[in-house]
């Protein structure tokens, strides 16, 4: 599912366009590299992800207020790249020279793992205590397969790339490894876009093939809006959600019906929260994060073990 812009921002004779704009402030912000990384986060951070994904420059410079910071303020805009990375905007610079890491599908036995440890993985989505009575899911030959029937209506996987917004430049990268656990009302209504969209991943569909068929199913309600209460945990320390660092997120997600996010103070400076609107689902899906993992160890601000346990 692909995140859709906010506003569309004028444009004419005697108006900068977004990215010249942004570039201008920057440079005033940032010329005497005496500004801090606090101060660069409260800058810049309030800005649209529209004006983010058309301009490519915020991840670039959060990155360099980390850099020129010392790593103070990793903790708080860790979650930040990150949440930008997944939305499709870190990289993503709309110029001719943009470059897609991952232009193509990889080799599906590249977005495979060893049927036991992704049983084991996708338990991690979420605590003990929720997850150990789950069904799980694994990815099979046409679609993820119920590997372990649960008994308390909760569903857990181990997603992979293809979970992110299509325009994401890393819509296919094979390290991806996302462990969700979906609650029942989540398992019903939201699971089966992910279903849906796998399916058609190993039928090789094409992307803006997977984009229009999840658009009829909408039109036809044989796709709908979230049900209410729906949640999925996001809450692994061996997650790789994107190549960029730290490479995790710990977070909830709230899938709701197409809302205003400014009613949730989504993402506002120094909110936990985020949102994106989905498209062509009717979704607007909330992101809060949490300060500890899933097995109840806190989150040090700089990554996650997900380099380090991140198997393929």
């Amino acid at each position: 599912m692909t995140a859709i812009s906010e506003h569309d921002v004028p444009n004419d004779d005697q108006t900068p366009t977004v990215a010249e704009h942004l570039q201008r402030q920057i440079d005033r912000t940032t010329r005497a590299h005496c500004v801090s990384g606090l101060d660069f986060f409260h800058e810049f951070h309030h800005l649209p992800l529209a004006v983010c994904m058309e301009s490519g420059l915020c991840s670039h410079h959060l990155q360099n207020a980390i850099r020129l910071s010392g790593g103070r303020m990793k903790k708080i805009t860790g979650s930040s790249l990150v949440f930008i990375a997944l939305l499709g905007a870190a990289g993503q610079i709309h110029t001719q020279d943009a470059k897609t890491p991952y232009p193509t599908m990889a080799p599906m036995e590249q977005y495979r793992m060893d049927r036991d440890a992704e049983i084991s993985m996708a338990r991690t989505a979420a605590p003990a205590s929720i997850s150990r009575d789950a069904s799980v899911m694994v990815l099979g030959q046409k679609n993820y397969e119920t590997a372990v029937e649960g008994t308390n209506g909760f569903v857990c996987l181990v997603g992979r790339s293809w979970g992110a917004p299509f325009e994401n430049p890393e819509f296919w990268n094979p390290k991806n490894r996302s462990p969700e656990c979906f609650n029942p009302p989540a398992a019903l209504s939201v699971l089966p876009y992910f279903l849906k969209t796998t399916g058609m991943v190993l039928a090789v569909f094409s992307k803006t093939q997977m984009f229009d068929a999840i658009k009829a199913a909408c039109d036809k309600n044989e796709l709908g809006i979230p049900a209410s209460g729906s949640l999925i945990y996001m809450m692994s320390k061996q997650a790789y959600l994107t190549d960029q660092p730290p490479h995790n997120l710990n977070h909830l997600m709230y899938d709701l019906p197409r809302m205003d996010g400014a009613a949730w103070g989504a993402n506002l400076p120094g909110a936990p929260i985020y949102f994106q609107q989905l498209d062509p689902a009717p979704v607007t899906e909330f992101y809060v994060v949490m300060g500890n993992w899933s097995d109840g160890t806190p989150v040090n601000g700089v990554g996650s073990s997900a380099s380090e346990s991140h198997q393929h």
